[in-house]
């Protein structure tokens, strides 16, 4: 493998981890972030502690842990 495409191969990998969602305290509303059906919900508020958080979608709100965001969610 050459130097190119060791690069290329670092570069598609390290944009792989841009999909993920940051850290709690790093999450604020209005992040768009989708489930694995493709289905998209906004972060529409975040608790004061940051450890809950209202995700919503035209007719859907629900009251998530960031546990269940990491696990159920990506970033749109």
């Amino acid at each position: 493998m050459n130097l190119y495409e060791r690069i290329l191969s670092k570069l598609i990998l390290e944009s792989e981890k841009l999909k993920d969602l940051p850290d709690e305290d790093i999450l604020r509303s209005g992040l768009l972030i989708v489930n694995e059906l493709g289905v998209e919900y906004e972060i529409s508020k975040v608790s004061e502690d940051n450890k809950s958080f209202l995700i919503t979608r035209p007719g859907y709100k629900s009251v998530v842990s960031y546990e269940q965001l990491v696990k159920n969610f990506r970033r749109a």
